[in-house]
C-alpha cells in the first residue's frame, strides 16, 4: 500500500470513530446557581452611589490562573 492510501484509511477510520462516539453529559449545577450572588456581601445590600456596587456574580478564581505559566505580568485591581 502506498503512504497516501494508509493515511486515507486512517483519516476515514478516525472520522467515523469520532462520529460514532456519543458524549453523555449530566449537568451538576443550574443557571441560577451559577449566576447568583457569590460574594461576601449581604443579599440585601443594594449598592451605594459612591461606587460600592450591589452584590453580583463574582468569580473566586485567582486572576493569575488566567495568565500563561511562568508569567511575570503585574495584575492591578
Amino acid at each position: 500500500m502506498s503512504r497516501f492510501t494508509v493515511i486515507s484509511i486512517f483519516v476515514v477510520l478516525a472520522l467515523s470513530a469520532g462520529m460514532a462516539a456519543q458524549t453523555h453529559f449530566k449537568a451538576t449545577t443550574t443557571l441560577s446557581a451559577e449566576t447568583s450572588n457569590n460574594t461576601s456581601a449581604a443579599y440585601t445590600f443594594a449598592g451605594q452611589g459612591n461606587g460600592n456596587i450591589a452584590p453580583g456574580n463574582v468569580s473566586k478564581v485567582s486572576i493569575h490562573s488566567l495568565l500563561y505559566p511562568g508569567s511575570s505580568a503585574k495584575v492591578y485591581a
